[in-house]
């Protein structure tokens, strides 16, 4: 049996916190012992989940910013659990990885995950990452898009790069009824990359002319506690219901009717596969390796990021017909069934992990 070590920042909500939680779950345990290990001082919600799917979780929490002594800790830990396997989960991950790696002498495969454009890394943050990337045997991208950035950006070697399409429990689409309302969300947090401003604008535009929409936003920093509030006129704020973080996130998806994503930047997100996956069509931003998921036309439709106009032109088409949207919502249940599977994602990890 080969020791794995699976070393993330931390595991509130959040896409790569999803997936991890995924493929521990789906782990073949004769072949393999995953460890997770948390670079922070919490460890739920997903650190719960990971627990309860019969995974050991070790958080080490950081004194300082960039805190020396986890690394020797995570050392320790290597020896201690005899580590064969070494797989970093985002930026972060990598460097703690790469520098304990460095010091562990007994020989590991390492494995560096990158699932977006992380161009905006402080120069001495990204230099690590090179570093990291440059002594990983294998580098894990979630998407096709980012071969390209991944060589290009990070200098890597095409060879190294393999492709993991993250996964998604499957979902059973709910038949919308014929209620007065129609439901429009969004699932995501309050980053620059999300754009969340621009699906306020998307609402208030919508609202101008029809009376019966309801939008919901689910994420962090988007709880009954926002930013947004303050500049949603008193007349139109009964239309919008600020969720936050929820843990059974299919309860509140069989609600919609429509999924928008206004990012700027993206990997592969979790948020419209979970969308898809119940049913529902999808108005995205063309970004990242967004159109993998969202085929224009078929299972929603894609706009150029920040294109306010071509967001609410797409909306109301779906708006004005219900068949389109329950058309595009099978279409996209069918795609992610057919293509983002569980046991796909975790049957091309443990390919990988079979090389050491």
């Amino acid at each position: 049996m080969k020791n794995v070590a699976l070393i993330i920042g931390h595991l509130t909500h959040g896409g790569a916190e999803k997936q991890l939680y995924l493929l521990c779950k789906s782990l073949n345990k004769r072949k393999y012992h995953p460890i997770v290990f948390c670079l922070s001082n919490q460890n739920s919600p997903y650190g719960q989940k990971i627990v309860s799917a019969g995974v050991k979780v070790v958080c080490i929490p950081r004194i300082s910013r960039f805190d020396v002594i986890r690394i020797l800790k995570l050392a320790v830990y290597f020896y201690v659990f005899q580590i064969d396997i070494v797989v970093s989960y985002l930026h972060i991950g990598s460097v703690y990885a790469f520098l304990t790696r460095y010091i562990y002498f007994r020989r590991s495969l390492f494995i560096c995950q990158v699932r977006s454009k992380e161009s905006s890394m402080k120069p001495f943050t990204r230099w690590l990452n090179v570093k990291a990337l440059n002594a990983s045997d294998t580098i894990v991208i979630n998407s096709k898009h980012l071969s390209p950035f991944v060589r290009d950006f990070f200098k890597q070697n095409e060879e190294k790069i393999k492709v993991v399409y993250n996964a998604i429990e499957p979902m059973k689409p709910v038949s919308k009824s014929n209620a007065k309302h129609i439901h429009i969300g969004i699932i995501g947090k309050d980053t620059p990359e999300k754009n969340i401003d621009l699906f306020i604008k998307v609402a208030n535009e919508l609202l101008k002319k029809y009376g019966n929409l309801v939008f919901h936003l689910f994420g962090r920093d988007l709880g009954p506690t926002n930013r947004f509030e303050i500049n949603i006129p008193a007349s139109t704020s009964n239309h919008f219901q600020f969720h936050g973080e929820v843990d059974h996130l299919s309860k509140f998806l069989s609600q919609l009717d429509i999924t928008l994503s206004t990012s700027i930047s993206e990997g592969l997100p979790n948020a419209i596969m979970e969308a898809m996956s119940a049913g529902i069509p999808v108005v995205a931003t063309d970004v990242g390796g967004v159109s993998e998921l969202v085929h224009h036309n078929e299972t929603g439709f894609l706009v150029s990021s920040g294109d306010l106009e071509g967001i609410v032109h797409y909306c109301t088409i779906l708006l004005e017909n219900k068949r389109l949207r329950r058309q595009m919502g099978r279409k996209g249940h069918e795609l992610i069934n057919r293509h983002f599977s569980i046991d796909r994602m975790v049957t091309e990890f443990e390919s990988i992990l079979d090389t050491y």
